[in-house]
């Protein structure tokens, strides 16, 4: 239940002061303007024409502009003009490029006394166009002469860092597979010198040609051991017959006596006729010629196992070939890998001029600087505008303080 709160009969309440109220009497302001008209009207003649005069007095500020046109790579790579176009704004900010144009016109010294960070804080300024391509840069200086030969030296010196940039970049990168080059140019060297070295000292040629004439003939030499087996086997057969026979058999005779033979005549009826036995002959035939095929199977095998060197002995040469076979087609092979990379690396030192060229951006001048026909500083008309709006503020202000104080002490 709400309490009332009644007042005691008989007190009347205390007056209450108004509030300040929160709007702005725009009647009572311009009456206090109206009031000191005339002080602020003198306060901004008086400035106005104050500054009016010290434009007068500062040397006038002129300014060239030259552009610059940064041409993309050949090759279309992804956001290749924006990456060239930031490094071409860099390169044109390089303390070491604005130092070299203050120094070449004694922008540095008395009465310039110029700073590379004060020349292009006050002095320069750089706009950027990125999808043209374009940098346009303005120089401004007191010296309506100077300033366009500063600004056209400034170009030229931007050209000349670029293209200095773009040959350094080349030719680091030549002589970087340069280097390649050279080292696959002397393995290809040493492989093929180990090669002309193992090819002369072995004579792989020559060995193989005398194995393949020792191979065509080894079946020759076969049959020719087994027709001298065959042969020294049928001479010691027919030499043990030979032993066997007689070489003169004796045949004995029979003796009729006639019929009227002295009776007391005694004779010998075994008789005996010698002859040459007739297979001890062939026997002896079958020696002799078996021994003369003998003697010439054998001589011809003693010239091809002297000559050709049909014996044991030729698997270990034949051995000795496979293996050298083995170790000619391994340097053959290095020989070749060696030869196809001094051929990749001399394809691509002599290529890479022409992919830096191709890849690399370049920068011209689009536009040389223009001799001003008028300043542009000091802006006098902006600057008395500037300085009337200033005074007129701070003698409105002014005013409000005064009056405020004259009626608080009234």
């Amino acid at each position: 239940m709400p309490i009332e709160l009644r007042q005691p009969t008989g007190e009347r309440p205390a007056p209450v002061a108004p509030l300040p109220s929160a709007e702005i009497d725009l009647l009572a302001v311009a009456g206090v303007l109206w009031r000191y008209r005339y002080a602020l009207l003198a306060l901004v003649v008086v400035v106005v024409g104050a500054t009016y005069l010290l434009n007068r007095l500062v040397a006038p500020t002129y300014q060239a502009t030259f552009r610059l046109l940064a041409t993309e790579s050949k090759v279309n790579d992804r956001d290749a003009r924006a990456t060239s176009m930031v490094a071409f704004r860099q390169l044109v900010e390089s303390p070491s490029l604005v130092q070299g144009l203050l120094s070449d016109f004694k922008l540095d010294a008395p009465p310039y006394n110029l700073t590379v960070p004060d020349f292009m804080r006050n002095h320069v300024d750089i706009d950027t166009l990125a999808e043209a391509g374009v940098l346009a840069v303005s120089v401004r200086l007191k010296d309506r002469a100077l300033v366009v030969q500063v600004a056209d030296r400034f170009a030229e010196r931007a050209i000349e860092l670029a293209h200095r940039l773009n040959q350094e970049e080349m030719i680091y990168a030549r002589d970087q597979i340069k280097v390649q080059t050279d080292e696959a140019r002397v393995r290809l060297a040493q492989a093929e010198q180990t090669l002309m070295t193992f090819k002369q000292r072995n004579q792989i040629e020559l060995k193989r040609k005398d194995m393949e004439a020792i191979l065509e003939r080894r079946p020759t030499v076969m049959d020719l051991l087994i027709d001298i087996e065959t042969d020294q086997a049928r001479l010691r057969q027919a030499e043990a017959e030979l032993l066997k026979q007689q070489r003169v058999r004796d045949v004995r005779r029979s003796v009729e006596l006639p019929p009227k033979a002295n009776p007391e005549f005694t004779v010998n009826r075994d008789l005996l006729d010698p002859f040459v036995n007739p297979v001890y002959e062939v026997l002896e035939r079958d020696v002799a010629e078996t021994r003369t095929r003998l003697a010439g199977l054998k001589r011809k095998r003693g010239e091809l196992v002297g000559r050709l060197k049909l014996d044991a002995s030729s698997m270990g040469k034949l051995q000795q070939l496979y293996d050298a076979e083995a170790e000619l087609a391994r340097l053959t092979v290095d020989f070749d890998i060696a030869r196809t990379a001094y051929v990749n690396a001399a394809t691509r030192y002599e290529d890479a001029r022409l992919q830096i060229a191709v890849r690399s951006a370049r920068l011209q001048i689009l536009d040389r600087a223009q001799a001003p026909r008028r300043p542009v500083g000091p802006d006098i008309p902006r600057n008395l505008m500037i300085a009337a709006l200033l005074s007129l503020t701070a003698g409105c202000i002014a005013v409000f303080v005064f009056d405020s104080v004259r009626r608080r002490a009234a």
